[in-house]
């Protein structure tokens, strides 16, 4: 059964966990995974910045957890992206 209730205006923290993992998981890639490339982290931190201001949902960092690691086990795995390296992986999951 799907909850429909929120449907049109979807799950904020589960969006920008969408989001915002794809500048982590391209500055772990840009380095092949030894460190977080300092362009993709500004991405990062300017999207939640801008975000944080324009909303003032700041509720979503208590709940937002749950989705990274759901995001992270996703990038990380080799059934979705095989070709990455094994510390790239590592890094998925520990930034």
């Amino acid at each position: 059964m799907l909850d429909r209730s929120r449907g049109e205006w979807g799950e904020a923290a589960d969006d920008v966990s969408a989001m915002t993992i794809n500048y982590l998981f391209f500055g772990l890639l840009k380095t092949d995974g030894k460190k977080l490339d300092k362009d993709f982290k500004l991405l990062y931190e300017t999207f939640f910045d801008v975000y944080l201001e324009e909303t003032g949902d700041y509720d979503i960092l208590e709940v937002i957890q749950p989705f990274y690691a759901f995001r992270g086990l996703v990038v990380a795995s080799p059934v979705w992206y095989p070709n990455i390296s094994l510390e790239t992986r590592r890094n998925c999951l520990t930034l």
